[in-house]
């Protein structure tokens, strides 16, 4: 499924952290009509180079492609770190999601010039640490180029922000998406919908990746009904149909 002829859709494997594996991931995958996957750490454990390799091999062998992967919390620990990125190495991605405490910086930033490879902030809502479009800027300011941002956009409407601005804030700086929809209660608290039946503003969304000429992975997060995701992840699927 490619939108707008220039962006294939992907899933974030995490959507699918209730079925029993990769298999499963794959099933649920071709069932929905996508054949591109942003590999969480959940379903590649990647302390361990052997099932990496296996990870890679059954996806390969089913067609279906990595467009990214994370979201991986780096330390202060440059060995532990080095694992997201023989990942990425691996898969032939330009891009991950990641996270940290302020004080690994400097071991990501050494991380993204050693292996050539872009880290992507992935934005957690009002309570993350880098939730809010002022902390995004804040860390983003103090960071190289090649740490930039995997914009989620359900969470950055959580933290009161505006997902198209963001994307021409940051075009330089845009790593991946994440597509996902949120409503909010009477207290302002997020409920997780399909796409297109929250408050995002998808026609925005795309507007503003069209005019940055974004070419990085669009991936779709829909994190409810997890031991029976595959009738709503396709809905979202089904959604973004009109972006073709």
């Amino acid at each position: 499924m490619i939108l707008k002829n220039k962006w294939k859709v992907s899933s974030q494997s995490w959507n699918f952290r209730g079925l029993s594996g990769n298999d499963d991931v794959i099933g649920a995958l071709k069932l929905c009509g996508l054949d591109m996957v942003e590999l969480s750490g959940y379903h590649c454990d990647i302390s361990d180079p052997a099932n990496v390799d296996a990870v890679l091999d059954l996806y390969a062998k089913n067609g279906i492609g990595i467009s990214s992967a994370g979201v991986f919390i780096l330390s202060t620990d440059e060995k532990k770190s080095t694992e997201a990125f023989e990942l990425a190495k691996k898969a032939g991605l330009k891009n991950i999601a990641i996270d940290f405490e302020p004080e690994a910086l400097p071991v990501a930033e050494k991380l993204t010039e050693k292996y050539g490879i872009n880290a992507g902030i992935h934005n957690h809502g009002r309570k993350h640490r880098y939730g809010s479009p002022a902390q995004i800027a804040d860390i983003l300011g103090k960071a190289s180029p090649r740490i930039g941002l995997h914009l989620d956009t359900g969470w950055l409407l959580d933290s009161g922000g505006d997902p198209a601005s963001i994307i021409r804030q940051y075009r330089t700086r845009l790593f991946g998406v994440h597509f996902k929809d949120f409503v909010f209660d009477g207290e302002n608290n997020h409920v997780e919908v399909e796409l297109g039946k929250g408050d995002m503003d998808m026609d925005s969304v795309v507007a503003a990746l069209l005019e940055i000429n974004y070419e990085g992975c669009v991936a779709i997060e829909y994190e409810a009904n997890k031991d029976n995701p595959v009738p709503y992840f396709k809905e979202c699927v089904d959604y973004l149909k009109k972006y073709e």
